[in-house]
């Protein structure tokens, strides 16, 4: 008889430790956290004097600093380990084992969050923020990255192969840069409102520059941005785990 599916702590700590273990390992998650590192301090240690003398420019490269390695690291270890390991039949393995798809899924985006929480603060802290801000930069990047990462997820679910997994990708890190453009002024306010790492760079870039406002949404403004992304990011995870689950019965 088949075991039935579970999403216990203990199934779900397994994962994590599993998915985590590969990612240290993945020289395209190293190397991904290596350049989004190497990015941040070539702004930071080229353009210093930028930084004092164009407000504009801080606030835009700590949004740089902030999104990119999101991106950059965070997709790799969601969106395109999870459909890569899908394509290689490793999720039928670990579900016939007794755990859900659920527990997957989720030990992903621990795992995702809990590494932008690290690289991000690294970055922010290359770029040339001041070293009082990276503390809370941890606990808003942990919550700010998971719209993006539960959409990541959900994508990787849907992506049949490799080459197919660049296709949804691509929407996503034009929507992930468009906080970029707050920095250009609040006119651009909306296209920070659109993007599912609004929260986390609008805070992220409150935290370092001191400036609720930075990118043109007040701070409930970016919450309540974090909220509704969420909601969409799970509506889709949904629909993309009910696609996962009919295939797999249909075979």
């Amino acid at each position: 008889m088949e075991q039935q599916e579970r999403a216990t702590p203990r199934i779900i700590g397994a994962l994590v430790a599993r998915d985590a273990g590969c990612a240290l390992r993945n020289p395209t998650v190293l190397l991904c956290a290596a350049v989004a590192a190497a990015f941040s301090w070539l702004f930071g240690a080229t353009l210093a004097d930028e930084l004092t003398a164009t407000p504009g420019f801080a606030v835009f490269l700590m949004a740089f600093a902030t999104i990119l390695p999101t991106l950059e690291a965070g997709g790799v270890v969601t969106l395109f380990a999870m459909s890569e390991e899908d394509a290689h039949g490793t999720y039928d393995v670990i579900v016939r084992g007794g755990a859900s798809l659920e527990a997957i899924v989720t030990a992903k985006v621990i795992v995702g969050a809990a590494g932008c929480a690290v690289l991000v603060p690294l970055c922010l802290a290359l770029a040339g923020a001041p070293r009082g801000c990276l503390g809370p930069a941890v606990l808003l990047t942990a919550v700010g990255s998971l719209p993006v990462l539960v959409l990541f997820c959900g994508c990787g679910l849907r992506a049949a192969d490799q080459m197919r997994t660049n296709g949804w990708a691509w929407p996503l890190v034009v929507a992930g840069m468009l906080p970029l453009f707050g920095a250009l002024g609040p006119q651009w306010a909306p296209l920070v409102a659109a993007s599912p790492v609004g929260f986390l760079a609008g805070s992220c870039v409150a935290a370092t520059t001191g400036t609720p406002d930075a990118l043109g949404l007040p701070l409930p403004a970016l919450a309540a941005n974090l909220v509704a992304w969420l909601i969409l990011a799970l509506l889709w995870l949904r629909r993309c785990m009910k696609a996962w689950r009919s295939a797999r019965e249909s075979r």
